[in-house]
């Protein structure tokens, strides 16, 4: 069988051979099926060195794709498999001093001593440890000639830090050998040390078959803050007080030190002053945790609340690493969104801070996974992972110490007082000078001194002769010369070299120098050194020299590792997965880690008189004299790097064809709607009838019709149009009219106003007919809804006139008129057909419609930016009818069939009295819907008034459009001429609805839905499970399913969870949507200051519902009566419920 498979695989990825670089043709070779092609899309990307450019989700998801290949080709363990009973995890809910008792499947993973594991298979460089000379390599291709640094983006607080982790991570143990490196002549004059000693890393036989040798960690590589507490028993107990759980430290803030000078911590082994000041910092973090811990549970003792402080401390550390340090090092937004994924998931902070880890590691988050995860490889830290992390060139010549006694200058800068050469600073001298110069001054001269590039020739020389420790921290009498000596130690532990690590990752390797830099004198000097052979060339000098991402202080290279490792210390860990709750951390203990975000936060915790009197930039990683980070209105996951506007014309930002928008809303949800929507349903109804209507006269079955206007305009009134997009459709003629005749008997000819009584309901003629844009076949609910038009109108016409006086009546009307329409068919959009569809998919593509995809905040603050996926359809260049003259469709009337919406009652309230649970009025009459339609409605509503019918209709519920729910007063109604009197001549509404589908050749609903490219059904069940409607259609059209008519299909349709409609009319709706808008331009070229005057752009912009349409004119009526958030849900429904997830990002129940 596996035959078969390896034959079945190689003949699928054969034909992709000749797009794989031949370097990686054996190792594809080996993966699985699935590995295979993910890898082809990762190599495809990297062949058109893209990834960094793409959209920041793009970027995220080829970052994943990369680290699951990793994650199953480059973690080698180095060492036996351990045998023997498993320890109970529960036995140890804490970490151990040598980081035992971590791992549940192997006591021993991830402590002291343990072997450094690899990321690619050692390579032997033993005949090869001289070649080229590494003191060459250090001062033709590494000493520094003149210092370089990172402008603002990293500062010596970040180069501090890295050391620190370092010192938390990893130290090799040496052999009692020592090594001897002399200077060639060539170079000898400008090398400090014309030799050198130092002890050869320890290699010990790991008794395996696969790597058989290794060398040990005598840190430990868990993140566990063993730079503060030391990576044994003996250490711990040297900086323990043993005192209410806290660590030594002294009264001014810095480590303590022994009667050797040596400071007092965790590991001070090869220190500085920088790094020092960092631990006495996190000491200080750990006592202000035992002292909150303490204080919250007192009955703790001195081994527990060293305990929890010490995972809480461990955490914060971890953290600030993960979603600050490393945020900084590599500045980008790609970067930004995959660290915090590391910690929170793609849900976020908010969700995760209200909910806890919901999901896997992609949703919720590497922290807080149910279990570690190793992926089948004992944890470890790499050989590999060391060699990435050599970072000296970060350093400078000097520290620029800064007086922290004076007044600050520009952006919170200190003036210069001292230039200290760094040799001052580091080793036990170091401690010396520290302690003169103090904690807070050196923590503001290093936050205010950019550190150095990661680059070819910068290398300090100060590190070319350095005092060496032993360690216990005390100095050794033999200097050396530290960029040779990790050129010689990655040789010596076997990590390949540049282009077989590149390979071993997955890269596409070098081919000559010119692949690595495009500077012509490092090109030289690598020819001068390595000749013309890249695959010489050592991995520190390539990290060096290879071209940084925009944005990265280091290599792409080095990152890959990163991308690995990163995910790694904190999946593996189960102080960091399973055990990352309050019952082990305490529940405050818990909060101070999710409160704590940077290291800012730590220093305002310890030196908030410091950090706000010097710091001005929002990380303390960055320069601190540098402007904070500015608002980014565009969600995270949807930002596109500058640097990809080489892209645009390719894809990215262009006006895609809408189809392409329209096909791509699924649902789920909970719908309750109210009669307010009913009666929004009727006012866009009668937009532009004319434009639809054509007067026929046939007679039906004995069933006098004068004219099809009737029915298609009482169609309209109580179904309700959807997405329109035409001016005819979408210019507010139920308010304005469709004609200059109509139109002169709406206006009041000044001030730009229309004529509304003082009660605020529509005027009527001497007929008792209703004065507005277009009252026939109407009802008091439409009624209602013109006159709060008429007053939105005539609201936007007062506020144009006071902040342009100069505007005439005419040109106020006509401003008016336009702002008035775009807020209806705002309303429509993102709030109306939310309520309808009322699922988180929907609610995202009509914001989308509106919007875009970067939404409400960026459009207002830069404006319409990208097509119409980016930036909505609302404000692009130009309108969009994708060759087809706009018309709305006989399909679309009939699937807008909604009249079983309408109740047979109004539930008429008492809106004098006290408000009741959620804000409800007592009912105090059923009104029949027959008496509010027509003439007679008119007269009805002028007893009730605006306020008490616009409340009970919020606070009564619609019906719903199923099988049996059409109103029996519908079969009987009274019809209106054009005028909008009555005509004597009634009607039966759902019979003639079903004979106009068919009089108009509408296909039946199988044929209809096959002509949506929907699956047709083969039998009743598969329209509906209820038997009564099965038996009732059988009875009816027998066994015939392709006899069923369209209205009857969509009624007994049963409905996805959320929307009010069957699927087979939303489908018309999607086709329908967006060309309400597009087609339009006074929404889309038009839309703009010029043509709707700032103030009334402003107006259109700030209103986002209904609920802000009333609150507008009747703010006393909305508080008291309304609960619910949207006017078109049951007011007295709760609002809706804060959800902390981003709207793109969730997953309907």
């Amino acid at each position: 069988m596996a035959f078969i498979m390896a034959q079945i695989k190689a003949l699928l990825t054969a034909p992709f051979h000749h797009f794989i670089h031949k370097d990686f043709h054996g190792v594809v070779a080996r993966m699985t099926l699935i590995d295979s092609f993910l890898f082809l899309i990762v190599h495809s990307i990297d062949k058109l060195g893209i990834w960094h450019r793409l959209p920041v989700i793009l970027g995220m998801i080829y970052l994943a794709i990369r680290r699951h290949l990793h994650q199953q080709y480059n973690l080698l363990n180095v060492g036996g498999t351990p045998i023997g009973v498993r320890y109970n995890p529960v036995d140890y809910p804490y970490r151990t001093a040598n980081g035992r008792y971590n791992d549940p499947f192997n006591e021993g993973t991830g402590s002291q001593g343990t072997f450094f594991g690899r990321n690619m298979h050692p390579v032997n460089q033993k005949d090869k440890l001289m070649k080229p000379d590494p003191m060459v390599v250090a001062t033709k291709l590494l000493a520094r000639r003149n210092f370089t640094d990172t402008g603002k983006q990293f500062n010596m607080i970040a180069a501090s830090w890295i050391q620190f982790m370092i010192h938390d991570w990893v130290d090799h143990l040496e052999s009692t050998n020592q090594i001897e490196l002399t200077a060639p002549s060539e170079v000898a004059s400008k090398c400090p040390l014309k030799s050198f000693k130092f002890y050869q890393t320890k290699e010990v036989p790991t008794g395996f078959y696969d790597i058989k040798s290794g060398a040990l960690n005598t840190r430990t590589p868990w993140w566990d803050g063993s730079a503060i507490y030391g990576s044994n028993n003996e250490k711990l107990s040297k900086v323990r007080t043993f005192k209410d759980g806290k660590l030594k430290i002294s009264e001014e803030g810095l480590l303590l030190h022994d009667q050797d000078g040596v400071a007092v911590s965790g590991d001070v082994r090869n220190s500085w002053a920088g790094v020092s000041t960092l631990q006495a910092l996190f000491v200080k973090e750990h006592n202000a945790v035992c002292d909150t811990l303490k204080k919250e549970y007192p009955d703790l003792d001195d081994e527990d609340l060293y305990r929890h402080a010490r995972l809480v401390t461990s955490a914060v550390i971890a953290k600030v690493h993960t979603i600050d340090w490393t945020v900084e090092l590599l500045k980008t937004d790609t970067l930004l969104g995959g660290m915090r994924g590391n910690w929170y998931g793609l849900l976020g902070k908010k969700f995760k801070d209200t909910f806890g880890h919901v999901g896997g590691s992609i949703l919720g988050g590497l922290v807080g996974l149910k279990k570690p995860d190793n992926h089948g490889v004992p944890y470890s830290l790499t050989e590999e992972f060391v060699s990435v992390y050599r970072m000296h060139s970060l350093l400078p010549d000097h520290l620029l110490l800064r007086d922290d006694s004076a007044a600050p200058g520009t952006n919170k800068s200190p003036p210069l007082i001292e230039k200290v050469p760094m040799a001052n600073l580091i080793g036990l001298e170091g401690e010396k000078t520290l302690s003169d110069i103090g904690f807070t001054k050196q923590m503001v001269s290093m936050g205010h001194q950019a550190s150095g590039a990661l680059e070819l020739w910068n290398y300090p020389m100060w590190f070319r002769d350095l005092i060496a420790q032993d360690k216990e921290g005390r100095d050794r009498p033999d200097h050396v010369d530290m960029p040779a000596l990790e050129v010689y130690r990655d040789r010596e532990r076997g990590v390949a070299r540049y282009n077989e690590f590149r390979r071993s990752l997955l890269l596409i390797p070098i081919s000559k120098w010119e692949d690595l830099t495009s500077d012509e004198e490092a090109i030289q000097a690598l020819r001068e050194v390595y000749g013309d052979d890249v695959e010489e060339l050592d991995i520190l000098v390539g990290l060096m020299a290879e071209e940084k991402i925009t944005g990265f202080a280091i290599s792409e290279t080095a990152f890959i590792i990163f991308l690995l490792m990163a995910s790694r210390r904190l999946e593996a860990d189960r102080f960091f997965t399973s055990y990352f709750n309050e019952e082990t951390y305490t529940k405050k203990g818990l909060e101070w880690v999710n409160k704590t975000e940077s290291l800012r936060d730590v220093l305002i915790r310890h030196y908030p008189e410091m950090t706000e009197k010097w710091m001005n930039s929002t990380s303390a990683f960055s320069v601190w004299d540098s402007p904070p980070n500015s608002y980014n209105p565009i969600p995270l996951y949807l930002r596109i790097p500058k640097s990809c506007t080489p892209l645009i014309s390719w894809g990215y930002g262009i006006d895609y064809p809408s189809s392409w928008e329209r096909f791509i809303w699924p649902s789920d949800g909970i719908f309750t709607n109210n009669t307010t929507y009913l009666m929004w349903v009727a006012l866009l109804s009668v937009f532009g009838l004319t434009q639809l209507i054509i007067p026929i006269e046939p007679p039906m079955d004995g069933i006098t019709i004068p004219s099809m206007k009737v029915l298609v305009a009482r169609e309209l009134s109580l179904a309700g149009t959807f997405p329109l997009s035409t001016r005819k459709i979408r210019d507010g003629s139920a308010i304005y009219g469709s004609n200059n005749q109509k139109l002169s008997k709406v206006k009041t000819f000044k001030d730009g106003k229309l004529k509304i009584s003082e009660e605020g309901l529509l005027l009527h003629d001497q007929d008792g007919i209703a004065m507005s844009g277009d009252v026939r076949n109407s009802w008091a609910g439409l009624s209602t809804l013109q006159a709060l038009f008429i007053k939105e109108h005539n609201a936007v016409c007062d506020t144009l006139k006071k902040e342009y006086p100069e505007l005439e009546d005419e040109d106020l009307y006509r401003h008016g008129r336009l702002v008035t329409s775009a807020v209806i068919a705002k309303i429509h959009t993102i709030d109306w057909t939310v309520e309808l569809l009322k699922t988180d998919t929907l609610l995202a593509a009509m914001r989308i419609n509106w919007y875009g995809l970067l939404g409400k905040k960026f459009k207002d603050a830069f404006g319409h930016v990208g097509g119409s996926i980016l930036g909505g359809m609302v404000g692009l260049k130009k309108p969009d009818n994708h060759g087809v003259p706009f018309s709305l469709t006989e399909e679309f009337v009939s699937a807008y069939r909604l009249h079983s919406l309408l109740p047979d009652h109004l539930l008429l309230r008492d809106v004098s009295a006290v408000p009741g649970a959620n804000k409800s009025p007592p009912l105090i009459e059923k009104v029949p819907m027959a008496k509010l339609t027509g003439l007679e409605g008119e007269k009805v509503l002028s007893e009730i008034g605006f306020t008490k019918q616009m409340v009970s209709m919020g606070h009564q519920a619609s019906g719903a459009l199923e099988l049996w729910n059409y109103p029996m007063w519908l079969r009987d109604v009274i019809a209106q001429d054009k005028e909008g009197r009555d005509r004597p001549d009634h009607v039966d509404m759902p019979a003639l609805e079903v004979y106009r589908d068919r009089e108009r050749g509408v296909a039946r609903y199988n044929e209809f839905r096959r002509s949506l490219l929907l699956i047709p059904i083969s039998k009743w069940e598969d329209l509906t499970s209820d038997e009564e409607a099965i038996e009732a259609l059988r009875e009816v059209y027998g066994d015939d399913v392709e006899e069923l008519d369209l209205l009857v299909g969509f009624m007994a349709e049963e409905k996805i969870k959320g929307f009010a409609i069957s699927e087979t009319a939303f489908v018309i709706f999607i086709l329908m949507a967006s060309r309400r808008l597009e087609a339009d331009r006074f929404f889309t070229s038009y839309f703009n200051e010029e043509t709707y005057t700032k103030k009334g752009l402003e107006w259109v912009n700030k209103t986002e519902s209904l609920r802000d349409v009333l609150k507008r004119h009747y703010p006393e009526m909305t508080e008291k009566w309304m609960n619910s958030t949207s006017a078109f849900s049951v007011w007295d429904s709760p609002p809706n419920s804060y959800n902390p997830i981003p709207l793109y990002l969730r997953i309907p129940k």
